[in-house]
């Protein structure tokens, strides 16, 4: 599992963005609600490219050393929740295709975004390696380039103008 999918990465389709590292899923920016089960399948999915993914390979996978209980039933109810949370439908699916009787395929175009970090990041010497004749930054102090309105606090942007205009829209993006 997570052959393609690293820890750092997120990845976008269609309208949604997941994060296999959290499970989360948003959707045009908006987090959208998503179980840890069918987080773990969205992952497995995605991470076949479109090959399909057996009902057995993804029991063993959600429930690995569990010899009792009704899987079948439990990866049912997994592939149902990340159907709704995906707005997809099983008669007409745009996102998970059933193949009756063998299991579950990805459809669609997959991208991957790594998070910026690099997976060796460059050493940052401890303090006391610094010259001494290295200085200082002053914490504050105008950049040089900018001027002293360098320091000044940002300015409001339309966003918090419309947080402060509709005040609902401050609880929705916290």
């Amino acid at each position: 599992m997570a052959a393609i999918l690293k820890s750092s990465e997120r990845v976008k389709f269609a309208s949604y963005e997941f994060a296999p590292r959290t499970g989360e899923l948003s959707r045009s920016g908006i987090r959208v609600r998503l179980e840890t089960q069918p987080a773990r399948v969205l992952e497995l999915l995605i991470d076949a490219q479109g090959d399909l993914v057996s009902r057995e390979e993804m029991i063993a996978t959600l429930w690995p050393g569990e010899v009792e209980g009704n899987f079948d039933r439990r990866l049912d109810k997994a592939i149902a929740k990340l159907r709704a949370s995906l707005n997809d439908d099983a008669m007409n699916p745009r996102h998970i295709e059933t193949l009756k009787g063998r299991g579950y395929r990805f459809l669609g175009k997959v991208t991957i975004e790594c998070s910026g970090i690099s997976e060796s990041p460059a050493r940052i010497p401890a303090s006391n390696e610094l010259p001494s004749s290295a200085p200082v930054p002053e914490v504050n102090a105008p950049i040089p380039h900018l001027g002293p309105e360098a320091t000044s606090p940002p300015k409001k942007t339309a966003f918090f103008k419309q947080v402060l205009k509709y005040p609902g829209l401050a609880a929705a993006a916290a």
